[in-house]
């Protein structure tokens, strides 16, 4: 699959973030690139969706649910895990800061407030 620059962009902040705070090791690297395919499902089917709306047609012309919006429903639940497993989450790195292990700010929270807010 190939990656787009947005994806490419965001996962470069979260692994600078980790970088930063100590927590990115060898076998964070794996998952690191789990989370890079999820977040670029995650796009690509929100680009979808913009684009044809939360409907489609079946084979016979009847509206069902675009199948974007699954992927993409599938997508986010498989990066809040990654996150949660890289100890990336909202909270775990505001559980960070506030324990004076860090005092970065937090690179998800642009993220997950726009997906909140869609």
């Amino acid at each position: 699959m190939t990656i787009s620059d947005k994806t490419n962009r965001y996962i470069e902040v979260v692994k600078k973030q980790m970088e930063s705070i100590g927590v990115l090791d060898d076998a964070d690297k794996e998952n690191l690139e789990f989370l890079t395919t999820q977040v670029e499902l995650y796009n690509r089917a929100l680009d979808d969706l913009e684009k044809n709306g939360l409907t489609a047609k079946d084979k016979v012309g009847r509206s069902t649910v675009n199948p974007a919006f699954n992927i993409q429903r599938s997508a986010m639940a498989n990066i809040i895990a990654l996150m949660k497993e890289l100890s990336i989450s909202a909270r775990q790195r505001r559980l960070l800061t506030s324990a004076g292990q860090t005092e970065e700010t937090d690179p998800m929270d642009e993220f997950l407030q726009k997906i909140n807010n869609d």
